[in-house]
């Protein structure tokens, strides 16, 4: 459905619960099997946004968008709010872009009004669906980022009024029924995928799926330890493909590094459990390579897996001592400090695996080990 006729300043609706939740009951017992076997004449048909850059570039024409960008990178929010607001727009493609530019602004004003704004995307007729596969994506880091039950909690009670609108219904109903992290961590983004299959989601689940595959293995379930690794491989695939074009667009470059780093750590996971795969190290230096290109001073978590795997393949110290300087170089950005708070959960919280490798790699470089504790 087309944007409104009459061109205003994006607005974000709040949300009416109780007439949500009545609409999506009643519209789960009406759909069921027809929707579920509905989707994938569905996934043929969906509108998208097929030049994702060219929308980017007609925007950045605007003197408020270049005005509420630059704010948005100095992260001056509000600032950033403001001039998003300001800027007209001319179709369905335009109105999305900007509707996910004022709910990013949302999300690091206030995490729960951005939620809420992310999710009105989803909700929304007037929106195509290759945003509402980022908007998916964004409460999906969101809520990894965290892994706070009152971020899922919301995230549940919000969906009931995705259900109306999305191709899935199905999986709206097992994201509810989820009683674990990584069962509602899945499932989330299985349903941004099934709105559009974007880079950076499809490797997210690559690497959810590795490691189901691990955890089945180790339990010795076969089936589904096939079933899982299978998935995984089809991931990886499906993020290859790079629908939306990130490697060309100027405004989606920045997920293309952290979508080759959770490539790698997937690759390197199937290699443990007996995939013949391409080498991981090829990608980890791939996304720390783009990263200079981006001017991005340090990239902590990628250099950190990829010390991991460094060091767990037999590679040089040396080369493990110059990526870990990196990040003691960097000690005071923001970039590592929300590393030194990811470290020092994992300790607070006797994370063993990433205990054992953080303790590992500090012991080759003690620099690294005096930062993160």
């Amino acid at each position: 459905m087309p944007p409104l006729s009459t061109q205003q300043p994006p607005q974000i609706e709040t949300p009416n619960y109780l007439l949500r939740t009545t609409v999506a009951v009643l519209a789960l017992a009406l759909v069921g099997t027809a929707s579920y076997f509905g989707y994938e004449s569905y996934k043929k048909t969906r509108p998208v946004n097929k030049k994702p850059n060219q929308t980017y570039l007609n925007l950045k024409q605007n003197e408020s968008f270049r005005e509420a960008q630059a704010a948005l990178i100095r992260k001056d929010y509000e600032a950033a709010l403001a001039n998003y607001k300001k800027v007209p727009y001319g179709d369905t493609s335009e109105y999305s872009f900007l509707q996910h530019e004022i709910a990013t602004a949302l999300l690091n004003i206030n995490r729960m009004q951005g939620i809420d704004a992310f999710s009105n995307i989803i909700a929304s007729p007037s929106i195509n669906s290759q945003t509402k596969g980022y908007a998916v994506n964004a409460l999906a880091r969101t809520y990894s980022s965290s892994h706070e039950q009152n971020i899922l909690d919301t995230l549940k009670k919000l969906s009931l009024g995705w259900s109306t609108l999305t191709p899935t219904p199905p999986l709206i109903q097992d994201f509810i029924a989820a009683e674990s992290y990584n069962d509602a961590y899945i499932t989330l983004l299985e349903i941004g995928s099934a709105y559009y299959p974007i880079m950076d989601s499809e490797m997210r689940l690559a690497f959810a799926y590795a490691k189901k595959a691990r955890d089945a293995k180790n339990k010795n379930n076969t089936k589904d330890f096939e079933l899982y690794k299978q998935k995984a491989v089809e991931k990886i695939k499906s993020g290859d493909s790079d629908p939306n074009n990130t490697k060309l667009s100027e405004n989606l470059s920045w997920m293309l590094p952290l979508a080759l780093n959770r490539k790698a750590m997937t690759l390197e996971l199937l290699q443990y459990l007996g995939e013949n795969t391409e080498d991981p190290a090829y990608y980890f230096e791939q996304a720390l390579n783009l990263s200079k290109i981006q001017n991005i001073n340090v990239q902590p978590f990628i250099i950190f897996h990829y010390s991991t795997f460094l060091m767990k393949t037999g590679g040089n110290t040396q080369k493990i001592t110059s990526l870990l300087q990196q990040i003691v170089q960097y000690k005071d950005t923001s970039d590592v400090t929300a590393f030194k708070e990811f470290t020092k959960n994992a300790y607070k919280n006797n994370e063993v695996i990433n205990i054992q490798d953080l303790d590992a790699l500090a012991k080759i470089y003690p620099p690294f080990g005096e930062i993160i504790r």
